[in-house]
């Protein structure tokens, strides 16, 4: 089996034998590239001790990531490598973080301590695949499976459950039983990782395309993390997540599809940390979930409020089985044709309004007067008719 490894990886490869250690690109490079997907990184290990990396890359710019648990972050060809020396972990006394690591000569030894089999496939151009768990098999059925004892595994990091169902869904993968088992017995230990991390987890998953059934089968999971979904009926949270399967790939919006039918969705939001600008779209989204637009004035309206963020709602409405290829048409011909629907975009100014003697609060009700006009396409949006309709009515 050969599988191409970038030049500036194999560059830090070839330094490492070249000084009589081993070195093999692992996890989830050899993953992505055995199942012919995008490759984002590359991490090698190596039985080299940290002060022996640091020897063999003293002409290379270095970054002591994470020196005393291993990792060596080398700078290759303007590309950051991670670079760990083989490990075995100690107690997990926080279900996240090692205590401490003892390091090893053994490649399978440092195995032991990852994830999922599919996670644990090492490739070198001289030895081949590494694979001690049958991670390849996994593969190719299209099986996620712990290494080892599942309940081990989750209680040593219980972010791994999240990491499971994201990479189940992402790869379109069944979790195999005993593991899917300890991820339902192991859900509480959630509660102790931090809420960044199972956000940034979270959101990952949302990115799958096919997520109906990991939200279906692992409902017990997410009540964890969101507790607030608890008050929704078996027919609602259904409803909820058929949406969302239904929705775009745009993790916003699906967020917002799952919330639909809470009563507090911003506390939810807040307690995932979730940005102030993520958060003002998943609540604007939640707002317009009763929209009807009818008409292409009733368009320029929806424009005039929700513009910036009228791709999301478009995502939105189209999941919950609104027809906006309408929508798409108004817009389409309100943007064509160059017709108003802001202030901005009104032929009169505050300006031209003050030098006819108006003031103060009375310029932005006559300016927000004259706009529902020219948008219901009573006067034209020009400046003489414009002035010519204030001076009718004063």
């Amino acid at each position: 089996m050969n599988i191409e490894i970038p030049d500036y990886v194999q560059n830090l490869i070839t330094e490492l034998e070249e000084n009589d250690y081993e070195a093999y690109v692992v996890g989830g490079a050899i993953r992505s590239a055995l199942l012919h997907v995008e490759i984002h990184d590359y991490d090698l290990t190596t039985n080299a001790l940290p002060q022996e990396m640091k020897q063999v890359f003293q002409k290379y710019r270095t970054i002591e990531t994470g020196i005393q648990h291993g990792t060596l972050t080398v700078v290759s060809d303007h590309n950051p490598v991670e670079i760990t020396t083989y490990r075995t972990d100690k107690s997990y006394l926080d279900h996240r973080h090692p205590d401490a690591v003892t390091f090893t000569r053994s490649l399978e030894e440092d195995c032991k301590r990852r994830d999922f089999t599919i996670n644990a496939l090492c490739y070198n151009k001289k030895t081949g695949l590494k694979d001690f768990f049958h991670g390849l098999d996994d593969l190719q059925n299209k099986t996620l499976r712990c290494i080892g004892d599942p309940d081990k595994r989750f209680d040593e990091d219980a972010l791994r459950i999240l990491r499971a169902l994201r990479f189940a869904a992402r790869l379109n993968f069944t979790i195999e039983e005993n593991t899917a088992q300890a991820i339902h017995k192991n859900k509480a230990l959630l509660d102790v990782i931090s809420k960044e991390r199972i956000h940034e987890e979270l959101n990952g998953l949302l990115q799958a395309h096919d997520i109906k059934d990991t939200f279906l089968n692992y409902k017990d999971v997410f009540a964890q993390i969101i507790p607030a979904i608890k008050e929704y009926t078996p027919e609602q949270y259904a409803a909820a997540v058929e949406d969302m399967q239904k929705a775009e790939t745009i993790s916003n919006v699906r967020m917002a599809l799952f919330l639909q039918f809470l009563s507090d969705p911003r506390s939810v939001l807040h307690d995932l940390k979730y940005s102030n600008a993520d958060t003002k779209t998943i609540l604007i989204l939640l707002k317009t979930k009763n929209a009807s637009v009818q008409s292409k004035a009733e368009m320029k309206y929806f424009l005039k409020d929700y513009e910036p963020w009228m791709d999301d709602i478009l995502a939105y409405h189209k999941a919950k089985g609104e027809n906006t290829t309408r929508w798409k048409t108004y817009i389409k011909e309100i943007k064509d044709k160059q017709e108003p629907y802001t202030l901005k975009q009104l032929a009169v100014t505050g300006k031209d309004l003050k030098q006819i003697g108006l003031k103060g609060k009375e310029i932005k009700e006559t300016l927000d007067s004259l706009l529902q006009k020219v948008i219901e396409e009573k006067i034209p949006n020009t400046k003489e008719a414009l002035l010519q309709n204030l001076k009718s009515i004063q």
